[in-house]
């Protein structure tokens, strides 16, 4: 890699492919905050955060259906 990854606007510390492949794929669109003017207020939403909220016990009742061993 040598100093040529270690400016003062940032550090590239990977190696030569997997930089040319970054590179790549940052010339070959539009970065989503250009496409959305800046405009990002919410990461990705599932639209059902319910489903993914998952009390104590029933943590502990799916834990030992899956493995008895978990009871201890």
């Amino acid at each position: 890699m040598g100093l040529a990854g270690l400016s003062d606007s940032g550090w590239t510390l990977t190696n030569q492919t997997t930089q040319n492949l970054l590179d790549k794929l940052r010339a070959a669109g539009v970065p989503l905050g250009e496409y959305v003017e800046g405009k990002i207020y919410y990461g990705i939403k599932t639209g059902l955060n319910e489903a993914f909220v998952i009390d104590a016990d029933t943590r502990v009742s799916a834990s030992i259906a899956e493995d008895p061993k978990a009871r201890r």
